[in-house]
């Protein structure tokens, strides 16, 4: 009885930890889609991501002395670098297919120093035709 009893109490704990195989995914928090910064109904992406995650346009923190502003997210649209994150409040988000946050450690990797902000990498409807997605 008692390990037919175990035997119940672990099968219904694997199942209530389970996710079923239809159930969403968790959201990528490093990621927002074009749908999100829709839905939000702001005028700029400034304001759409300063909704859904502004944890996107804050600086790390002072890193040096001499690096003043360096800590900052640095914004690439297409791959181009466009500057920091005030350069937002010019981008309409109704031409935005999506952003991603990169950490400084990959920002780095990618493009070498001066990330220590990371990187905020929006890419557009035409930039995502581009690259066929």
């Amino acid at each position: 009885m008692r390990k037919a009893t175990r035997w119940l109490l672990a099968s219904l704990v694997l199942l209530s930890c389970s996710v079923p195989s239809g159930a969403p995914r968790p959201r990528d928090r490093t990621l927002l889609t074009g749908e999100q910064i829709l839905a939000t109904h702001a005028s700029t992406l400034f304001d759409a991501i300063q909704q859904l995650r502004p944890e996107f346009l804050r600086s790390r923190g002072a890193s040096s002395i001499e690096s003043r502003g360096a800590d900052i997210p640095r914004v690439f649209v297409d791959n181009i670098e466009m500057g920091d994150v005030q350069f937002l409040k010019l981008v309409n988000p109704q031409e935005v297919a999506e952003v991603q946050r990169i950490s400084a450690e990959e920002a780095t990797t990618r493009w070498g120093t001066g990330y220590v902000g990371g990187a905020l990498v929006v890419t557009t409807h035409s930039g995502a035709a581009r690259r066929g997605d």
